[in-house]
């Protein structure tokens, strides 16, 4: 019986650990804070305290316009080409 809950608890710890909030990383304290950041965020929201934030809203997303591709990738290729002439 000892074996079973020794083996639940290490396989929760591992799927804890791997699974839940991967992006955070396998510190389980950090993870911890930002669970708690999250249902703060959730509950002031629900008691109207602050307004819901819509993260996939197109007005948030970081656009590079034209001209500033076009000159990344102009610089990027030109590198390229004094490269290449140098060999």
């Amino acid at each position: 019986m000892d074996n079973i809950k020794e083996f639940i608890r290490k396989r929760a710890d591992y799927v804890l650990s791997n699974y839940l909030l991967p992006h955070i990383g396998k510190i389980k304290r950090q993870k911890a804070f930002f669970i708690g950041y999250m249902v703060g965020r959730l509950l002031n929201s629900y008691l109207g305290k602050t307004g819901e934030d819509d993260r996939d809203h197109y007005g948030k997303k970081r656009l590079d316009m034209c001209g500033a591709l076009l000159t990344s990738l102009f610089r990027d290729k030109f590198k390229e080409f004094k490269r290449r002439g140098k060999e």
